[in-house]
């Protein structure tokens, strides 16, 4: 999260995901990609703690909120930066400890290259996610986000829950079954 997009509608978004979803697993934030300084104020605008302060044992989600998004598959980013993530490395939230129940993470990284496009970009993200174990599907909007569970049941909780919110259907795209 870059400081200068503090208090964006992006962060409205957040906020409302958490409001929303804390019926499944209260949402947390990577510390990592909120700048130290603001995580105060990241906190108040989205209603988002950071994880540091996720209780042992607690049943929780986790948002990743890099200032671009997830890298491609195939596509490496060295170490872990502030401006991408890897599928590689979401994957490996969900092997250490603790584990989020679910994972939100923001995702405007697509190649403008001709012939793929952003749809096909993000089918890709999913199918490589689900070749590995995981369940996802994205909101598609003008801030894309990528939700991510281990298990189909609570993937299909958090759909659930964003459609009863009055999200449209046609903002949910995915390679899950319903």
């Amino acid at each position: 999260m870059d400081k200068k997009y503090l208090g964006d509608s992006y962060d409205l978004v957040k906020r409302f995901f958490a409001q929303e979803l804390c019926s499944i697993a209260r949402l947390y934030a990577d510390p990592w990609f909120i700048p130290k300084d603001i995580q105060a104020d990241f906190g108040r605008i989205t209603g988002i703690k950071m994880s540091t302060e996720v209780s042992d044992g607690s049943t929780f989600g986790l948002l990743l909120d890099p200032d671009t998004g997830i890298l491609a598959p195939g596509r490496s980013g060295g170490d872990r930066g502030k401006k991408h993530i890897s599928l590689r490395q979401i994957i490996g939230y969900f092997q250490s400890s603790p584990r989020p129940q679910y994972l939100v993470c923001f995702d405007q990284s697509h190649h403008r290259k001709k012939g793929n496009p952003p749809q096909q970009q993000r089918m890709c993200k999913m199918t490589f996610l689900s070749n590995n174990g995981l369940r996802s599907f994205y909101y598609k909007s003008h801030a894309p986000f990528l939700f991510v569970a281990r298990d189909l049941e609570t993937l299909r909780s958090i759909r659930k829950r964003l459609l009863s919110a009055g999200i449209p259907a046609c903002k949910i795209e995915s390679c899950e079954p319903g």
